[in-house]
């Protein structure tokens, strides 16, 4: 075995900060190879920087601390600072210089600096008034927190705040996630820069209320459709998780939902939420519970669960085969539809199909959804394609159809697919369109986008044109988004009748022109 020998280095990440205009705070690791356990550390300071260490003035401290402050230094002065580690065997080797400056403008470290939970979104910051010595020259603190969780690609949350000086003593820190751990500093400011930071305090926001109003169904398919309402305070919730286990299960079996985001919007919009839970056994009770959630690593509130199981359907086929949709277009271009087709299931889990069930709308772009509502089209069992005609098809629409046979236990699993429609020229004008004076120079044109079936896509902009009337050239023109709806004509001849026209454009290109105004 080697023998015993003193540490091979010194100890390391040292911080030598100037805390007060006498103040000094040391802070250290330990160093890579202690070569045992360090029993002492000692730190040589002094105002010359070329002295040799035996002449510095010399504290020891035990090998269990990590940070250490040396008092009573004189203002205004640069201290040059060196560190050694000692074990049961001796002293190792000196580290680096060390310098800091007693500046006489740094404001002190505030004293007394506490947290207290107020709410789920809010925690209550209190410190002591400053010191005597800093009363006058504050401008202002600088509070500095982030959360424990991650809630952003980049990491963890983190910001910054500056307080006014007038808020000596305490200060009411809001808009925080709910259930989620903060991390806290406050620095005092002065015109000379950042004084010295308090150390980190930690607290918890609490957690939100539960879920109300949870409801359960069984669907079709081995499926259970699950609908629940916020809250009466709601914000800070990110998401939600459901929980659902057998009724012949201990709870800790429970299978966490993997779609523990926040739910299809139209629902949102009607005041509840819904989730609909899949690959369930048939014919089996099942236990139901929501809870709310902050996000990935954050707070989760208690479950709200229903109080009687929900017992899944019995077996229905399962979901159709190599269901495709294809959009056809006329030669012209003046309108299309879209092809339907599909195979019988595999696993007809029962008796024979009975009928098949279609559903369908258009999803986007949102100015050519008219309607959320699913349109459903009864097939017979025989069918293996089917047509959407032109007269229900628009340009530029995005399709979503879903798929299911039904047999005598009821309708079975569902498959989807989607078309998109290419966009075509506007086939009609704007709407509304009219002109108005705003001055002897100017005139303020109006129009809105064409209606649904003629847009034949999502409408970009409106032209304007204009020109004198009579005249042989001087023709103008002027583009304005839809969401404007208008746009002001200036620089006009006031002595001359001018005449207007406006289109539509979308990415296909241009549409009719309205007649001239």
């Amino acid at each position: 075995d080697p023998l015993p020998s003193v540490p091979a280095k010194a100890p390391k990440d040292i911080q030598v900060v100037a805390v007060s205009r006498a103040d000094v705070n040391i802070a250290w690791k330990e160093p890579d190879d202690p070569n045992g356990i360090i029993t002492k550390y000692r730190i040589y300071y002094t105002t010359e920087r070329a002295t040799d260490i035996d002449s510095n003035i010399k504290v020891e401290v035990p090998g269990t601390q990590r940070m250490h402050t040396i008092k009573d230094l004189e203002y205004n002065t640069t201290y040059y600072f060196r560190m050694t580690a000692s074990n049961m065997v001796g002293e190792g080797p000196v580290s680096d210089v060390y310098p800091v400056i007693t500046v006489v403008g740094i404001a002190s470290r505030p004293k007394g600096f506490q947290c207290a939970t107020t709410g789920h979104d809010s925690i209550q910051l209190s410190w002591d008034p400053a010191a005597s010595s800093d009363k006058g020259r504050l401008i202002s603190y600088i509070l500095s927190y982030k959360s424990s969780a991650i809630y952003l690609e980049d990491g963890m949350e983190t910001r910054e705040e500056v307080l006014p000086v007038d808020n000596d003593s305490g200060y009411l820190l809001k808009n925080l996630r709910p259930g989620t751990t903060y991390h806290l500093t406050l620095t005092p400011s002065t015109e000379q820069g950042k004084g010295i930071p308090t150390e980190t305090i930690v607290c918890q926001t609490s957690d939100f209320s539960k879920p109300v109003n949870v409801q359960a169904r069984a669907l079709q398919g081995q499926q259970i459709e699950v609908t629940w309402s916020p809250p009466l305070e709601a914000r800070g919730i990110q998401q939600w998780l459901v929980r659902y286990y057998r009724a012949t299960d201990p709870m800790g079996t429970a299978v966490p939902s993997e779609e523990t985001k926040k739910v299809v919007p139209n629902l949102v919009e009607q005041g509840f939420y819904r989730y609909v839970i899949s690959g369930l056994e048939p014919k089996t009770a099942y236990h139901i519970g929501v809870a709310a959630s902050s996000g990935p690593a954050g707070g989760v509130s208690s479950y709200e669960s229903i109080r009687e199981p929900v017992t899944t359907l019995g077996l229905v086929p399962s979901a159709p085969k190599r269901f495709e949709a294809s959009v056809r277009y006329d030669p012209g271009l003046r309108s299309a539809s879209i092809d339907l087709n599909w195979l019988a299931p595999d696993t007809l889990r029962g008796s024979r199909i009975e009928e098949y069930r279609l559903l369908y709308r258009a999803v986007g772009p949102p100015d050519l959804v008219s309607s959320r509502t699913y349109t459903e089209v009864p097939l017979s069992h025989g069918r293996t394609s089917w047509t959407l005609p032109p007269n229900k098809v628009l340009f530029g629409a995005v399709y979503n159809f879903s798929l299911s046979a039904k047999n005598n236990e009821g309708y079975g699993d569902v498959i989807s697919c989607q078309a998109t429609v290419r966009e075509a020229p506007p086939s009609m004008k704007p709407e509304s369109f009219s002109v108005n004076t705003k001055s002897d120079t100017s005139v303020e044109v109006f129009a809105l986008k064409p209606i649904l079936t003629g847009r034949n896509g999502h409408i970009t902009n409106t032209e304007v044109a204009y020109w004198p009337k009579n005249a042989i050239d001087g023709y103008g023109s002027k583009n304005f988004s839809v969401e404007n709806s208008s746009a002001v004509i200036r620089h006009l001849n006031p002595s001359r009748e001018y005449l207007f026209k406006v289109r539509a454009w979308n990415s296909a290109g241009p549409g009719p022109w309205s007649d001239v105004m």
